[in-house]
């Protein structure tokens, strides 16, 4: 939806859906736990996807460069990139993954999957037909 709107209003609806979203913070950060208890008895997997909020604004062109107009601006995670995030970035970082998802970076792009660093995370997005996926998550020094 954000991606069909002119690029001003998208600069200022952007935030807005954000905030929107940002209300489920305290769920999202249940779920992280949930999971990591899931992890740490050796529970299957239920195939839970999160929401993590849209792209920021800046990013939209350079996806809608590459992706067709129908295709979305949010982001989500699933259960198993959670458990690999928990291991690699740690809990607490992790409950953060909404707010470094919709922050803005420098960004590369090639083909269908968007990189970038924030606060020494690299966050690697696969934009995809239905949705735009947390494909890899690493640690780097900035």
């Amino acid at each position: 939806m954000l991606a069909k709107l002119d690029h001003q209003i998208r600069e200022v609806a952007t935030p807005i859906f954000n905030n929107a979203i940002n209300e489920g913070q305290s769920y999202f950060k249940s779920q992280v736990a949930t999971i990591a208890a899931k992890q740490s008895l050796g529970k299957p997997e239920s195939g839970t996807k999160l929401t993590l909020g849209h792209l920021h604004p800046n990013l939209f062109k350079t996806v809608l460069d590459i992706a067709p107009e129908t295709k979305s601006t949010l982001v989500v995670i699933d259960e198993a990139m959670i458990k690999t995030a928990i291991q690699i970035i740690g809990f607490e970082q992790t409950t953060q993954l909404m707010k470094l998802i919709q922050t803005h970076a420098e960004s590369t792009f090639n083909q269908s999957v968007l990189q970038y660093v924030v606060n020494g995370i690299l966050l690697t997005i696969e934009i995809g037909p239905d949705m735009n996926r947390v494909v890899a998550i690493k640690q780097v020094d900035v």
